[in-house]
């Protein structure tokens, strides 16, 4: 039992760490070396304890092992490859991330189930020929399910995070060229967002009495209900601007400089006096929500990695 039981151990510690790291919310594609390595060794593995007889005649422990480790392969060869593929375009959108997101935790289920299974099996093995089991704090079947539980309330929250984020980066684009409409639209539909998320997530309780990861998706939801909000009026608002002065401005180079009444003259006046008051508000607003975008997006991925600190076990 103990041949095949050091080499079981060995392969989980490795495995762990390759699980924890990927847990942590590491992007899988950087530690696919890794995982390819972990691939090796677990065939390795399984080779030579396909080899090993069973204890007082009983292959029971033997067997449950390999049981495992076929499954360890799975996951890591076939789960976690379609979790690269996901990560690619993760980005694209809300449902693609959701869908990323869904597999990792699959795959973290599927590995607590398999180590349940075993230590059962190692449990009822040990019963059987009186055979002492040590018991830890640290017991994989422990991480594993933290790691889970940790995983599963981050991607909880970073989802209600991700909707409005995602929504906000098609407002920015706008912004970027100018289209009123697609402007008008993706701020409204960020409004939404915003709204829903932080209705949502005032509801997610804390985790092990942390509120730490909770109050930053809170405090960035906030951030873009005031960006979709009022306070991104000045934002509109040069967009309208500028629409109106273009309409005048054409009217007033069409009209030769004979036939141009004092209206007229007013009018085209005041639309440049109106979009260079509104150009200085854009570019005011616009200096203060990149700031206070990069102070909110920083203190949710320093809130992420505190949490992962915290709550995933080393």
């Amino acid at each position: 039992m103990s041949q095949v039981g050091a080499d079981y151990e060995t392969i989980t510690k490795d495995a762990w760490a390759y699980i924890r790291t990927a847990a942590r919310g590491r992007s899988a594609r950087r530690i696919d070396n890794r995982r390819r390595e972990l691939l090796k060794t677990i065939s390795a593995s399984q080779m030579r304890l396909s080899k090993v007889p069973g204890y007082e005649g009983d292959i029971t422990f033997r067997d449950a092992v390999l049981d495992y480790l076929k499954v360890y392969y799975a996951v890591l060869n076939d789960d976690y490859a379609k979790i690269m593929d996901l990560e690619e375009v993760a980005e694209q959108s809300y449902d693609a991330m959701e869908a990323y997101l869904l597999a990792e935790e699959i795959a973290q289920e599927r590995l607590h189930d398999a180590f349940d299974v075993l230590d059962s099996t190692q449990r009822t093995f040990a019963t059987a020929h009186n055979v002492s089991l040590i018991e830890g704090e640290d017991k994989t079947s422990t991480k594993l399910r933290k790691a889970s539980e940790a995983s599963a309330y981050q991607h909880r929250i970073f989802l209600l995070f991700f909707k409005a984020y995602h929504q906000e980066q098609y407002f920015l684009a706008a912004l970027q060229e100018g289209n009123l409409t697609n402007l008008q639209q993706s701020r409204s539909a960020m409004l939404a967002f915003a709204e829903e998320g932080i209705s949502q997530l005032e509801t997610v309780p804390r985790f092990n009495n942390d509120l730490s990861l909770k109050k930053a998706g809170l405090e960035a939801l906030q951030f873009f209900k005031s960006e979709a909000g009022p306070s991104g009026d000045g934002l509109v608002n040069y967009f309208l601007a500028k629409q109106e002065f273009d309409e005048i401005k054409a009217l007033f180079d069409e009209t030769p400089s004979r036939n141009r009444t004092r209206e007229l003259v007013n009018e085209y006046n005041t639309a440049v006096d109106e979009l260079n008051k509104a150009s200085a508000t854009f570019n005011e607003s616009i200096e203060v929500f990149n700031q206070r975008r990069k102070q909110v997006i920083t203190r949710w991925e320093k809130a992420t990695e505190k949490f992962y600190d915290t709550h995933v076990p080393r």
